[in-house]
């Protein structure tokens, strides 16, 4: 790893200008979109020969992500209750056609990391990929801190530009802790059978995942009693018409699935019985708080970060020193 951090190293030092270093933090959609899109302009502008300033300039770009494949987020309120559905989902990079120079994890470095002839993956020199199979715990103006294992010691490395695409979480397992297949089915595959352990089941948060979820949990599990509560009156909450939350609703109801709007829970009892805000107690066995832990970034940033549209959209300015028409791209991350 001394290595790499020593490569990085030179892109800030200002007598050496022969390669830009652009860091990705996370590598689900948008991270990978960005990576393939990057690689695209750079094969399509090496082709063209548009530019000659590609030929001097040596692009090394490295994603930091914990996961060694793509987790397709969009089909986890069904993986947690269908374990052969979940062993779809988890998809190295190899199989999106998506492969590394390099690849560091806790255990080593792997070089070179079987690029197949027919892989989107780049064949000019002035090009590099990185993979680390880590978190980010701190960002400034020019570097950023991360370590390969939740316990391990700090690294550092350098960069000239930097991609956040670092989404949001919710809890587990609908962001699953697991970092490979074979973990994600497992982990998958433990809650399932904690599903079924238990005939009262509560969602509590009404959005679009929770909605998903519970109407899951009844259809895999028909005979169980499933309740969802939500503080708003009308679900789920996301920008949606009228019409569309009452037909929501209207196929929760006849699903069997007990409706309770405009609660708030206040606390969890031992015995897995819910208080409310209105003084009442929901009587359950298992609960499932469905609702986003943090949007955006999980760790410090020391410096200022300007054109960051919410927490969905970030803008990146390099596409100049690509030698990219446009000289801003911009990655949405939901």
């Amino acid at each position: 790893m001394s290595s790499l951090v020593a490569n990085h190293s030179k892109s800030i030092n200002a007598k050496d200008i022969s390669f830009t270093n652009i860091l990705v933090v996370g590598g689900s959609y948008a991270g990978i979109s960005f990576l393939k899109g990057i690689v695209n302009q750079v094969r399509k502008e090496n082709k063209r020969k548009l530019d000659s300033k590609l030929n001097n300039k040596k692009l090394l770009i490295t994603m930091v992500e914990p996961r060694c494949g793509l987790l397709n987020i969009i089909g986890l309120p069904r993986s947690i209750l269908d374990v052969e559905f979940a062993k779809s989902q988890f998809l190295s990079f190899r199989k999106i056609n998506l492969m590394f120079d390099n690849i560091y994890n806790k255990y080593g470095c792997y070089m070179n990391n079987q690029k197949p002839v027919d892989s989107f993956k780049h064949q000019e020199s002035s090009l590099t990929l990185n993979h680390i199979q880590g978190k980010v715990i701190h960002l400034d103006n020019k570097s950023a801190e991360y370590v390969l294992d939740e316990n391990g010691p700090k690294k550092k490395i350098y960069f000239d530009y930097v991609v956040l695409a670092t989404g949001r979480d919710r809890n587990s397992p609908i962001t699953p802790k697991a970092n490979t297949g074979p973990m994600f089915v497992k982990e998958m595959s433990d809650f399932n059978k904690t599903i079924e352990k238990y005939n009262i089941i509560s969602i509590i948060g009404g959005g679009a995942v929770g909605v998903e979820i519970a109407a899951n949990i009844k259809k895999y599990f028909p005979k169980k009693n499933v309740n969802i509560i939500h503080p708003h009156y009308s679900l789920p909450p996301e920008p949606l018409s009228c019409e569309f939350k009452d037909s929501a609703y209207r196929s929760l109801v006849d699903a069997g699935i007990n409706v309770i709007l405009g609660t708030r829970i206040l606390r969890e009892c031992d015995n897995g019985n819910l208080e409310t805000n209105n003084g009442e107690i929901i009587t359950s066995e298992f609960n499932f708080w469905s609702y986003i832990v943090n949007t955006g970034t999980l760790f410090g940033v020391s410096c200022r970060v300007s054109r960051v549209y919410g927490f969905m959209g970030v803008y990146c300015r390099f596409g100049k020193c690509l030698g990219c028409r446009k000289s801003w791209i911009w990655l949405s991350l939901d």
